[in-house]
């Protein structure tokens, strides 16, 4: 063989991908689960919160404001943004 079919060769081999083993399924499984499970947990742990700020305002911790700003701190957002009054286009007017 001479070295220029070698080097032809050479360049028409190309690499092997990698096979995903089993390992790495069950690995892809336990991720996604576990990350199911910390989803559904935190969730739960929202719910709870919620249900204790209520009985809270029930019991008149909080007044109306609090309670509703707490409930915004609890979701992780923002208070709501005022709306600017918006007139009709002329073809409303009708």
């Amino acid at each position: 063989m001479s070295q220029d079919s070698v080097l032809k060769a050479k360049e028409c081999i190309q690499k092997v991908s990698k096979n995903h083993t089993i390992e790495d399924t069950l690995i892809d499984i336990y991720k996604s689960n576990t990350d199911a499970i910390n989803a559904c947990a935190q969730e739960e742990l929202i719910v709870k919160k919620h249900q204790l700020l209520l009985e809270e305002f029930k019991a008149g911790v909080w007044n109306r404001e609090e309670y509703q700003e707490e409930l915004r701190k609890l979701e992780g957002g923002e208070p709501p943004a005022k709306r600017s009054c918006q007139y009709s286009p002329d073809w409303d007017l009708d």
